[in-house]
């Protein structure tokens, strides 16, 4: 199956990398490597893993947003099962941003 690699894929993946790479910072800030060889102040407690689960929620959203449109600009809405899987993963992706 060959893929073609959109500018979304490559934008997601960009920000999957970046907020990876500050939550490895924030790990080495908290467990006290960073301040001590940069001469920084340690002024909090840093939750490394929030970052990281942060970038797993963009993540999760725009891959359903993806998948959402992706399924609207098909030619084929006139079947029963596309257009109920449009409608499914439209809701299921808006419902709980509204009612959060």
């Amino acid at each position: 199956i060959s893929q073609e690699i959109t500018y979304q894929s490559i934008l997601l993946i960009s920000f999957g990398c970046i907020v990876t790479l500050t939550a490895f910072a924030a790990f080495l800030h908290g467990h006290d490597i960073c301040p001590q060889k940069c001469m920084m102040k340690r002024v909090d407690d840093v939750s490394w893993t929030a970052v990281l689960s942060f970038a797993l929620q963009m993540w999760d959203f725009f891959s359903d947003l993806n998948l959402s449109l992706f399924i609207w600009t098909q030619n084929d809405l006139s079947n029963i099962i596309v257009l109920i899987a449009g409608m499914g993963t439209t809701a299921f992706t808006v419902i709980p941003y509204v009612a959060n």
